[in-house]
């Protein structure tokens, strides 16, 4: 897994859209500015980004997808554990 940690609006995102599969984002609100920015401003056609709602109402399925890009990874995970502040996390160190 691939992680990309920079600071706000220095280009994580652009770097996912780039990437050419499935965002996961924490609302449809974000969900609909990344597919406008992608179109729009870096004129790049994507699929549509899911909001973390959606994806659970789809009972965690992204259909055919094997691969899924998550934006803002840490306002995802805050989403899914609701109003419990998360104090830090692990990751594996991979590629």
């Amino acid at each position: 897994m691939k992680k990309i940690i920079k600071s706000k609006a220095s280009g994580k995102t652009t770097e996912l859209i780039q990437t050419w599969t499935y965002i996961l984002v924490v609302d449809r609100k974000r969900a609909d500015w990344i597919a406008d920015y992608a179109c729009n401003v870096l004129k790049i056609d994507i699929p549509n980004p899911v909001s973390i709602e959606e994806f659970i109402n789809a009972h965690r399925s992204l259909g055919y997808c094997e691969n899924v890009l998550i934006d803002d990874a840490d306002e995802v995970l805050q989403k899914l554990i609701g109003k419990v502040n998360i104090m830090a996390i692990t990751m594996r160190d991979s590629d």
